[in-house]
């Protein structure tokens, strides 16, 4: 009724007359302002390349470098004048928003054409827009608190006592804090920044109680640094159901960790945040929810050389059948490029990293051509006989087209990962009781971002975890987990992935969110 009332009467009134004409000359201004930043990057924009050129005095036509480095720079010119010209509009519409909605309901309150609890209500309506304009309400803060004791329970495996070594049982206290930002910049951008512990290890944030001397003082890194720039405001796309559409530039979340899987943890450590641009895409229509994403990252930046570089893509979707049954799919297909000595010897052997890494085969990874190339397929269903026990079935296959056997040893391909699990009930009102169980194959994910937890990071081994979760106070949770492995394949070709794979390891957490 109040939104017919307002359409009326602009329709009615010419522009002029709703507003004040000592705020005219204002208004006309403001328009020619927001002409000039929507439309002066492209009218600049063969000034903008004249001083992009690089001098031609002394340049040599055959220099690979300074081709690269005008690509480059021109590359990102272009880049810069297209996200300048996107906030140009931004800016430009979040003004032309705001101008006089409080003067539009006054005119149309003494026109008459709404009465005064018609006005109460929109003028109450229009100050909360504009308190919304506040910095601190375009700024969300969040973060956790988890505090875990955990234990390791070895079997003495063949590697170690080929050595005469001795595995000693091992029981520790751990906590990992989390503080991160969210700040809406204008309506098509965002920045988010997340502090860490122990950033050393980009497979945990978790730090040990005593790991220094005399009380020594812990680590906060940075964990997340990101830009969002999304096409329209809050990046939602009109007329689709859930649409969205977004670019993160920086040191970004995995898109490619799928939330409706109860653990999808098969490949990727959930703590690993890389670094470099993801595209994500969400979309449907009733009970029908598809999505896409796409990403490339920077595994190492090299000054003398190519970059080692990943890049992914990923389709996926979920129907709600009826009230009672989901089910969902998804598959993604990993490329890594441009891979160097450095990283399939990092993926073979490298204790001395953060967490540690190793259990790849160093020649059997990839076919020596510098890249490896993943395909990996999910997909779940769940049913809700009773709203305190939906149960969910899921599973997950990953296959490395690239492996191949070792000319060096006796390995085959070993280029298979595989998890299939089920978890039962809900955490928030009763109690989540899961059970999965893996097999990852020497080759079949670079080692350096499996999962840290369910097999210790390390590829060649299989074994099952079983888990339980329960929300005890709103943002406080209690959770159990139990890992049970041991090695696949025995042998000198899986000496770095062997040692201690025969072990049990429990782990309590208690989660603090805000």
């Amino acid at each position: 009724m109040r939104g017919d009332l307002v359409t009326r009467a602009e329709r009615r009134l010419p522009r002029s007359a709703l507003v004040p004409s000592r705020d005219r000359r204002r208004i006309a201004l403001s328009s020619h302002v927001r002409h000039t930043e929507v439309t002066s990057p492209l009218a600049g924009a063969d000034s903008v390349r004249a001083t992009s050129d690089p001098p031609k005095r002394h340049e040599h036509p055959r220099s690979a470098f300074v081709k690269t480095i005008v690509r480059s720079l021109s590359t990102a010119a272009v880049l810069i004048l297209l996200a300048a010209a996107s906030a140009g509009r931004a800016v430009a519409e979040e003004k032309k928003e705001e101008p006089t909605l409080s003067e539009i309901v006054n005119i149309l309150r003494e026109k008459g054409l709404i009465d005064d609890e018609q006005y109460a209500a929109l003028a109450s309506k229009a100050a909360k827009e504009q308190a919304k304009r506040s910095w601190t309400d375009r700024i969300s803060l969040f973060g956790d608190l988890r505090g875990r004791f955990e234990s390791f329970n070895y079997n003495q495996d063949i590697y170690t006592k080929s050595i005469g070594a001795h595995l000693s049982d091992r029981y520790r206290a751990r906590y990992r804090a989390r503080l991160g930002v969210t700040a809406d910049v204008v309506s098509r951008a965002a920045v988010t920044l997340q502090m860490n512990t122990n950033g050393a290890d980009p497979r945990s944030g978790n730090q040990t109680l005593g790991s220094g001397n005399d009380f020594d003082k812990d680590e906060f890194r940075l964990d997340l640094a990101y830009m969002t720039l999304t096409p329209t405001p809050k990046g939602e796309l009109t007329g689709i159901e859930n649409g969205y559409l977004g670019i993160d530039a920086g040191k970004v979340k995995n898109p490619f960790i799928w939330k409706l899987l109860p653990a999808d943890n098969l490949l990727w450590d959930n703590d690993i945040n890389p670094e470099g641009a993801n595209l994500r895409i969400t979309g449907g229509s009733g009970p029908v929810l598809l999505f896409a994403n796409g990403g490339i990252y920077v595994i190492d930046e090299n000054a003398t050389g190519k970059d080692p570089l990943v890049g992914g893509g990923q389709i996926g979707g979920s129907v709600k059948l009826a009230d009672w049954v989901t089910l969902g799919a998804r598959g993604t297909l990993y490329h890594f490029f441009s891979l160097d000595d450095d990283f399939f010897t990092r993926a073979a052997s490298n204790p001395t990293a953060p967490g540690g890494t190793g259990g790849n085969i160093i020649d059997g990874l990839s076919r020596r051509n510098g890249s490896i190339q993943i395909a990996e397929g999910s997909a779940f269903v769940t049913f809700v006989p009773h709203k305190l026990l939906p149960v969910t079935f899921y599973g997950t296959f990953a296959h490395n087209l690239s492996a191949h056997p070792s000319l060096v040893s006796n390995a085959d391909s070993e280029d298979d990962a595989w998890t299939a699990g089920v978890l039962v009930g809900d955490y928030v009102s009763l109690v989540a009781i899961g059970f999965a169980y893996y097999y990852v194959e020497a080759n079949a994910f670079p080692s350096m971002y499996l999962e840290s937890d369910v097999l210790d990071g390390t590829p060649n081994r299989q074994g099952y975890m079983v888990s339980l979760r329960r929300q005890l106070f709103e943002n406080v949770e209690l959770g159990l987990r139990g890992f049970k492995s041991k090695r696949i394949e025995g042998g000198t070709a899986f000496v770095n992935s062997g040692p201690a794979s025969d072990r049990l390891r429990g782990q309590a957490d208690l989660t603090f969110k805000f």
